[in-house]
């Protein structure tokens, strides 16, 4: 988590595994099932948990399958599972391709809420945004939708926060530092290396 008191591990169970420094000691929560979510039209469905990231000390999200995240509470008496929040895919989820497989935290705004994005072994990217107890997702075709001057390059590889600054690693091998554009819509490369 951001104050380093607490890990958070996903399984392929669709499991959440969260230890907690508290009064001296590591302490051990445990929520089946944020993993598990009935789609529409289709019925029960499951997902392993393939993302996992804090969002502040006592927020957590799960990336899950094909643009799917849970947001999970972290309380006193436990770990509880929050609503989900789906990316709209305007074409047919490709199931390997299109399942998230890493989520970093890419942006900070203090105590207002964090932007996290979600990567995929194809092109296409989910931004989720949460301010305050709202979360919204939007999904893009590829970076450079989401990083509007982005030349070159289709796919991140690896987000990372530090900060106040977020950083991307694309396929071609660069690191950029990124700031949200004034729109809040998207993102814009500060420099490059």
């Amino acid at each position: 988590c951001p104050h380093g008191t607490a890990i958070a591990v996903g399984t392929k169970a669709g499991a959440v595994h969260i230890c907690r420094w508290k009064d001296g000691e590591w302490c051990h929560w445990f929520a089946d099932g944020p993993g598990n979510l009935q789609e529409p039209g289709r019925g029960p469905r499951f997902y392993a948990v393939r993302g996992l990231t804090f969002l502040d000390t006592h927020h957590l999200v799960a990336g899950l399958g094909p643009g799917y995240f849970r947001a999970l509470e972290l309380r006193e008496e436990g770990l509880i599972p929050g609503a989900y929040v789906r990316a709209t895919l305007s074409d047919t989820p490709r199931p390997y391709q299109d399942r998230i497989q890493e989520l970093a935290p890419l942006h900070r705004h203090g105590t207002a809420g964090c932007d996290v994005l979600g990567l995929t072994p194809s092109d296409r990217l989910y931004c989720l945004r949460q301010r305050g107890e709202e979360l919204k997702c939007r999904t893009y075709a590829n970076a450079t939708a989401l990083f509007r001057n982005l030349k070159g390059s289709t796919r991140v590889v690896g987000a990372v926060a530090l900060r106040d600054c977020g950083y991307i690693l694309t396929d071609d091998g660069r690191i950029c530092r990124i700031a949200p554009r004034a729109s809040g819509e998207d993102f814009e490369i500060v420099s490059s290396t």
